[in-house]
């Protein structure tokens, strides 16, 4: 019997995270971090800690009843999880869990987005990356509670990300290799670095300190993912065999996690290896499901910047 159980031992952590889709990430939210796939349309699960896989099945279709096609980015806003579509052209939300689909929040003909690539919400908006339709070329910022166009930016020819910074938000120009600096507002600010007409950035991933890692989408290797300082000055670049990045994310041991259109991998950074996790797959953004910081405005931490917070604040004060 104990040989038998041997012979199976190795495949309880392939079952566990192949089942787990019924229990949402076995980890807390600020442990686990959230992987599309396009290769079998779902969102995945990993470990903050060292990168393993907890949940093949975080989303899928048939868990959620609804079309998942193209799944490009997945992050958490307020108590959910919203899922950027690129061929599906709409932005769905999903509960913390990821098991119940709570309907979209916004869909081509709602607000003209279309080719939907990374997105970012904060301070009573949502700024999204498009690569077609009315908005080819922009970043549309649309209205947190109704899903609708508050204005749209040119910021390069091939928007891909948008990533909340301090004051600012940082948009990646896949097809100019380099990043460009946006207002709360919607208006352009400056070029934040260049990086070269093959680097191919996709995800734009903020760090402590105000850094920001970058990975090379580029058919040349060495891939390259590079970590930059709040002014774009290169902090560090490692290497590593595969091409093709879309994305990197730290993880609390040091190493980092970084995605291909193959597969998902964990780079020491000590030894400068990279080990596969995942493969046969088609992985793209990485983002955290800890719930981020609220703007210091936002003081009902409703997601919105509006009256109510100076009339809670106010409320606030004046009962000690």
């Amino acid at each position: 019997m104990w040989s038998k159980v041997r012979e199976l031992a190795p495949l309880v952590p392939m079952l566990a995270a192949g089942l787990a889709g019924a229990q949402g990430s076995p980890l807390p939210p600020e442990d686990t971090l959230l992987v599309p796939d396009w290769r079998t349309p779902r969102v995945m699960a990993f470990s903050r800690l060292d990168g393993s896989l907890v949940n093949a099945n975080f989303i899928t279709p048939a868990q959620a009843r609804t079309s998942i096609t193209v799944p490009k980015e997945a992050i958490r806003v307020l108590d959910e999880v919203w899922v950027s579509d690129q061929l599906e052209n709409r932005i769905m939300r999903f509960t913390l869990d990821g098991r119940t689909f709570l309907g979209d929040f916004s869909t081509r003909a709602m607000s003209g987005i279309e080719n939907v690539r990374g997105f970012e919400a904060t301070c009573g908006k949502v700024y999204v990356a498009c690569g077609a339709g009315a908005h080819a070329g922009k970043v549309a910022v649309l209205d947190l509670l109704t899903g609708l166009v508050v204005t749209a930016t040119a910021t390069g020819a091939q928007p891909f990300d948008v990533q909340l910074a301090r004051t600012e938000l940082i948009v990646s120009d896949f097809s100019e290799g380099r990043l460009v600096r946006l207002n709360y507002d919607g208006s352009r600010g400056d070029a934040m670095v260049a990086l070269g007409s093959g680097f191919g950035p996709q995800q734009v991933v903020r760090l402590p300190g105000e850094r920001f890692l970058v990975a090379s989408y580029s058919p040349t290797p060495p891939g390259r993912i590079q970590e930059l300082d709040a002014s774009g000055a290169l902090v560090r670049t490692h290497s590593v065999p595969q091409t093709l990045l879309v994305a990197a994310h730290p993880l609390a041991n040091g190493n980092i996690l970084f995605t291909t259109r193959l597969a998902v991998y964990v780079l020491n950074t000590t030894t400068g290896a990279s080990a596969p996790v995942v493969t046969d797959v088609d992985a793209h953004y990485i983002n955290s499901l800890a719930p981020k910081a609220f703007h210091p405005a936002d003081w009902d931490r409703n997601g919105v910047v509006d009256f109510n917070d100076l009339l809670a604040f106010l409320n606030d004060f004046n009962a000690g």
